[in-house]
């Protein structure tokens, strides 16, 4: 039996310990997402060795930030990868909009429409939605989701899969069914509450 932790925290609990580290550590919020990236590198690395071929799902926040520099890192592992985003490319801002354009100088390429997308793959990254999450997902977003949930691969969830609410573990309408979720700083109380066990994986 998995022990649990022994302290979780809400959506807004990790956002002020994020900022906390930033200014502690002395680093900008950009240096902090590429840390989580190389440890969600990894974790793919290290739960899915055998997996070359890489499917991302990218949305417009940092979620979708972490996404970019993880699938960056890919291409310059030898990684085959893909990824979509669901939002036109010139409205990604901030720290995502830097990822983003470090997977373009790692010669990534950014798809705009699901249906161009090579179902053939090892392994999808689901970095569509984050901790932020405030209503119920619709429109492009949904059927990503529905999408996804459909793929033959196995599902890697970053920080936490899209759809669940990161303080209840209830669903905003539709969730990701992941099979391993890598959660970043911390863990947050939506990731062992509510609906959780039925979508997080392990």
């Amino acid at each position: 039996m998995q022990t649990l932790p022994t302290s979780l925290y809400s959506a807004q609990q990790a956002r002020d310990i994020d900022r906390i580290a930033q200014e502690s550590l002395s680093i900008t919020g950009f240096e902090l997402m590429t840390k989580a990236a190389s440890v969600g590198f990894k974790a793919i690395q290290e739960h899915y060795p055998a997996a070359n071929r890489l499917a991302f799902f990218c949305g417009a926040g940092n979620n979708a930030g972490d996404g970019y520099l993880i699938a960056a890192m890919a291409i310059a592992a030898g990684y085959r990868v893909q990824l979509v985003s669901l939002v036109a490319t010139q409205k990604i801002q901030g720290d995502s909009a830097l990822a983003k354009q470090v997977l373009l100088d790692a010669g990534g390429i950014i798809l705009q429409d699901l249906e161009t997308l090579d179902n053939a793959t090892d392994l999808v990254v689901d970095a569509l939605l984050g901790t932020g999450l405030d209503r119920n997902v619709s429109g492009k977003f949904a059927e990503a989701i529905s999408y996804i949930n459909t793929m033959v691969a196995p599902v890697l969830a970053i920080d936490i899969p899209s759809g669940l609410n990161a303080d209840t573990g209830n669903i905003m309408g539709c969730a990701v069914v992941a099979d391993f979720t890598i959660s970043f700083i911390v863990l947050k109380k939506g990731l062992f509450t509510g609906l959780a066990a039925d979508y997080c994986g392990t």
